[in-house]
C-alpha cells in the first residue's frame, strides 16, 4: 500500500472516530458532563476558559470532568 494510501485510511479511520466518541458524549444523561467533555476535548478549551463558559470555577469544572469520564461509555 502507498504511504499516501495509508495516511489517508488512517484520517478517515480518525473522522470515524471522532464522530464515535462524540455520539458517545451525546448520549451522556448529565447535560453539564456533555458540555465540559465537548469544550475540552473537541474545543480545546483549558479548564479556565471551561469555569467560565460553564459559569463555575475550574475546580469546580475539574471535579464535574471527573464525574463525566466516571460516567462516559467507550463505543465499541
Amino acid at each position: 500500500m502507498r504511504l499516501e494510501d495509508r495516511i489517508t485510511s488512517e484520517i478517515d479511520r480518525l473522522v470515524d472516530l471522532k464522530a464515535e466518541m462524540l455520539t458517545a458524549i451525546e448520549d451522556m444523561a448529565n447535560p453539564q458532563e456533555r458540555l465540559l467533555l465537548k469544550y475540552r476535548y473537541f474545543e480545546g478549551y483549558t479548564w479556565e476558559e471551561i469555569g467560565m463558559a460553564m459559569n463555575v470555577c475550574d475546580r469546580i469544572a475539574r471535579r464535574i470532568h471527573g464525574s463525566a469520564l466516571q460516567n462516559f461509555v467507550v463505543p465499541t
